[in-house]
């Protein structure tokens, strides 16, 4: 039980830090915009990813 919830945070963590260092490799301005649709891609990565590696 703890282990999947150590193992949730990491990657979360890991893939929220990798699509905020690949918009700063893009030089992509951060405006209200462009944070909502890395933080929506974010959400259905992450939804995607939980549901066909934990059901």
């Amino acid at each position: 039980m703890i282990y999947t919830i150590l193992e949730s945070i990491r990657y979360t963590l890991t893939l929220l830090f990798g699509i905020f260092v690949s918009v700063l490799f893009l030089d992509i301005r951060i405006n209200k915009k462009n944070v909502i649709c890395v933080f929506l891609f974010f959400y259905i990565d992450l939804v995607l990813t939980r549901y066909f590696l934990f059901y």
